[in-house]
């Protein structure tokens, strides 16, 4: 908490960010999202997978900078393409996957009554070939001496089915 007011969490900054960005034509395209609390204020990355003139595979980002308390959009820039992908994908199969979002909301629904991790922490859902790895942030301990998971828990969700394929938690 700060100044007395509760901040809002990473799943709020979430849902804030992807209506921020529903009528960009490209926020139900596949690809990856972070969203990470800076102090006072929570920056949500959108990178999205989409053609570009060469018909190549580029990435296209989207960036929102959003206030930890208010849940207010300070910012928002739409990028564009800022570089060819370097994603290989086995087929065209990845024309028909999942947004990161939904991989989100499907993770989401994986862990419901078991959501212990950071709650304000840094998440992030990334495209590995055709699995989607979303991470949820590990509940820092104040000790810092003893080593632990780099995550709380961590679903892998097919891309293409939007199956859950695995769920990891830290021991």
């Amino acid at each position: 908490m700060m100044g007395g007011c509760k901040m809002i969490t990473s799943n709020q900054v979430m849902d804030i960010a992807s209506t921020a960005i529903k009528n960009n034509k490209y926020h139900d395209k596949p690809g990856d999202i972070v969203v990470d609390r800076k102090k006072e204020e929570y920056q949500v990355t959108f990178v999205f997978i989409v053609p570009d003139d060469d018909n190549k595979w580029a990435d296209y980002t989207i960036e929102l900078l959003i206030d930890a308390m208010s849940g207010k959009v300070l910012k928002m820039e739409d990028k564009g393409i800022l570089a060819i992908s370097k994603r290989i994908f086995p087929d065209a199969r990845w024309k028909s996957f999942i947004s990161g979002r939904r991989a989100y909301d499907v993770s989401l629904n994986a862990i419901k009554g078991y959501e212990n991790y950071d709650i304000t922490g840094r998440l992030t859902i990334e495209l590995k070939q055709d699995v989607y790895h979303v991470t949820f942030p590990l509940i820092m301990s104040g000790d810092g001496g003893s080593r632990s998971a780099d995550y709380a828990k961590q679903i892998w969700v097919d891309a293409q089915t939007g199956k859950v394929l695995k769920i990891r938690a830290a021991s």
